[in-house]
């Protein structure tokens, strides 16, 4: 894969509006780069206030790691329609990638979600 992905949180079912979006790409100087995003609508912006702690992508034979942490709570203010990750509570993971751009204003190419669990 040579192009961005991003993972996002959200209220179980939800989709991406409100959701806490975490984009990986290399930058135009081929740098690794992240940005935090609110979804909003079929779109999204960057926040005012990152969550992320940690960062690390990586691309190596056709494969790309992304990787990173942040707190269970998220900034206030932002518009995310979940405020923490709470044990016992459902949410959704919302992924999308492009295949061969890292331009992040380009539309996905794949998509893709589930709901999970946070186990105490």
């Amino acid at each position: 894969m040579e192009g961005w992905i991003a993972v996002g949180f959200n209220q179980r079912s939800a989709g991406m509006n409100g959701a806490n979006m975490i984009i990986g790409y290399f930058s135009e100087n081929d740098t690794t780069a992240f940005r935090d995003d609110v979804g909003r609508g079929h779109s999204h912006s960057e926040a005012g206030v990152s969550a992320v702690d940690r960062f690390h992508l990586i691309r190596s034979g056709g494969k790309t790691v992304f990787e990173f942490s942040y707190p269970v709570v998220f900034p206030s203010g932002e518009g995310y329609k979940v405020e923490e990750i709470i044990p016992g509570e459902t949410y959704s993971l919302i992924v999308a990638m492009h295949r061969n751009s890292d331009n992040i204003g380009t539309q996905h190419s794949v998509r893709g979600a589930a709901n999970f669990q946070v186990q105490p």
